[in-house]
């Protein structure tokens, strides 16, 4: 999934991306098992002609600007709550 920041970087200063080995991501899979491997497809941002390997979260936590700053605390709060509480398992 594209990123308006890395978007936004790459058009404006030119990126380039680093593949992550497949040995790189199972140490990082053990080690944080919200990690997932995936491919950003070639052509996903500017100047990207490779697809590349790496590894990315399978959820994001999103809040309307609605949502007060307290209840958006509330729920990173808890939600690192559950995920530590998986990860000891």
């Amino acid at each position: 999934m594209q990123t308006a920041a890395i978007t936004n970087l790459a058009q404006r200063t030119g990126i380039r991306f680093l593949n992550v080995d497949n040995a790189a991501a199972a140490r990082l899979k053990k080690s944080y098992p919200v990690y997932d491997s995936c491919i950003i497809a070639a052509g996903t941002y500017p100047g990207q002609e490779e697809d590349v390997s790496t590894v990315g979260v399978k959820a994001v936590l999103l809040a309307s600007d609605s949502v007060s700053a307290e209840v958006v605390k509330k729920m990173t709060l808890y939600t690192g709550l559950y995920l530590r509480a998986r990860l000891k398992r």
